[in-house]
């Protein structure tokens, strides 16, 4: 993420995704048998900067405390993870604001972890619940380069790059199952795990958006703000899952019990071109100048042009189902929510 608060001023998109998840998250909180009545220990995956953190948090914690028996010993720990690279200082900034979940619950600590979520977080069995909310698509690495002017895995490179496509398929298969095989070990017996991820669809309105980042940037390549090498490296490291995809991985982790795993239609409310593009610049611009030249990036002209560039995008007309807008009014999000379960471990014997 871009960092500098950014984020935290745009991505609005998972604080409205706790509301339409908000039942299917009582669902499955519902199922935690604590390990310890005393203390639960939650895992907020991929935080961020913290904004929409403080909404889901509140939730899991409200859930919880309705659920649970009353009283007046129990603590909670919360732990919000991101890689080494995030912006912490927004984050700290926002666990301490007038925003939190901290405020009026004097029950309730915080900590951050500065690691992938591709990796080991905590011992084993120290989890009891783990949310992470549309943070998944992002990939432990790029598998290959998208060729041309293509950044993403779209309907479109697929449909032309079959044998990248597969890569990109394995890849992310392959870590999916890291990441649920690792959380297995984390979680305590009949601890609870709720995921939310971009989901994939075909549609006119997602084959509009994912070109709008392309052909912002080719029109920079023309104005001389940026080479067309350093266009052709670019390349956002996310993989949009479909629900087979990923039951296919669960069903490679016994450990975890895969309750529900479902499509979430939502539109996204952006209210104007000008706030898509903030968002655009805030989730991807570290994708964007990770591959550029020092120059380009140094050049102020090339950020303030890419954000009017990006505003015009959003701005050029679609016609869905016989009505025509501006792509930025006809934006819509699928997401996939699944809830898991860890199984109980077989007791030593001796």
């Amino acid at each position: 993420m871009q960092g500098n608060g950014a984020y935290n001023s745009t991505a609005v998109v998972q604080m409205t995704l706790v509301d339409y998840t908000r039942e299917l998250l009582k669902n499955n909180i519902h199922r935690l048998r604590p390990s310890s009545p005393n203390t639960i220990r939650i895992a907020d995956l991929g935080a961020s900067e913290g904004r929409n953190s403080m909404a889901l948090l509140a939730t899991v914690l409200e859930l919880l405390q309705e659920f649970l028996p009353a009283s007046q010993s129990r603590e909670f720990i919360v732990y919000h993870e991101d890689l080494p690279a995030n912006d912490f200082n927004s984050l700290l900034n926002t666990i301490n604001s007038t925003l939190s979940y901290l405020h009026n619950r004097p029950n309730v600590y915080a900590s951050v972890i500065s690691k992938s979520f591709y990796e080991r977080l905590v011992p084993a069995e120290s989890l009891d619940v783990v949310v992470s909310f549309i943070s998944l698509h992002w990939l432990s690495s790029i598998p290959a380069p998208v060729p041309g002017n293509n950044m993403t895995m779209s309907q479109v490179t697929r449909d032309a790059y079959p044998g990248i496509y597969k890569l990109w398929k394995d890849k992310a298969h392959e870590d999916l199952v890291k990441f649920l095989r690792l959380r297995a070990i984390e979680l305590s017996d009949h601890g609870v795990m709720c995921l939310t991820m971009a989901g994939y669809t075909n549609s006119i309105v997602h084959n509009a958006w994912v070109s709008v980042i392309p052909r912002a940037l080719q029109q920079l390549v023309t104005m001389g703000l940026l080479s067309q090498t350093s266009l052709d490296k670019m390349t956002i490291g996310g993989y949009i899952r479909t629900c087979d995809e990923i039951k296919l991985a669960a069903a490679q982790v016994p450990e975890l019990v895969l309750h529900e795993c479902k499509d979430i239609d939502m539109p996204l409310l952006v209210g104007s071109a000008q706030n898509a593009a903030a968002f655009m610049v805030a989730t991807t611009t570290p994708s964007i100048v990770d591959v550029m030249t020092k120059e380009e990036v140094e050049n102020s002209s090339f950020h303030t042009t890419f954000a009017v560039k990006l505003e015009e995008e959003f701005s050029r007309l679609i016609t869905v189902d016989g009505v025509t807008k501006p792509i930025y009014a006809c934006l819509e999000c699928r997401y996939i929510y699944c809830a898991f379960t860890r199984q109980p471990r077989l007791a030593a014997r001796f």
